[in-house]
């Protein structure tokens, strides 16, 4: 599940991004790795709450797309089915899209 909100910071719209895995998600870590991080896989750890679930809130500037995917166990590589779209990746599978526009809506058929 990805819930976006929408604030101001400075000036700027600031897109406030959480991201959440269930917590039958079996693995020891989990991160968030996307171009707006340079696809670092340690910079944006998930943290598991207290029912099992995995959660991460990002800033992000607004106005943009962004591709992103989750790395679990740093070896598993898993698509978000509620991204705002996909794009295929050099690797054979697909990087997810996150829009980061006020006003986008997502596409539902």
């Amino acid at each position: 599940m990805i819930i976006k909100r929408f604030i101001q910071q400075n000036g700027r719209d600031i897109a406030q991004v959480t991201f959440c895995l269930p917590a039958n998600k079996w693995s020891s870590t989990v991160h968030l790795v996307g171009d707006f991080n340079q696809w670092n896989q340690h910079t944006h750890p998930f943290h598991q709450t207290t029912d099992g679930a995995w959660t991460i809130t990002v800033e992000l500037p607004s106005d943009q797309i962004y591709q992103f995917r989750y790395l679990c166990d740093g070896h598993e590589w898993l698509t978000d089915r509620g991204a705002d779209g996909y794009i295929p990746n050099v690797h054979g599978s697909e990087n997810c899209l996150l829009i980061t526009k006020r006003d986008f809506q997502p596409h539902t058929d």
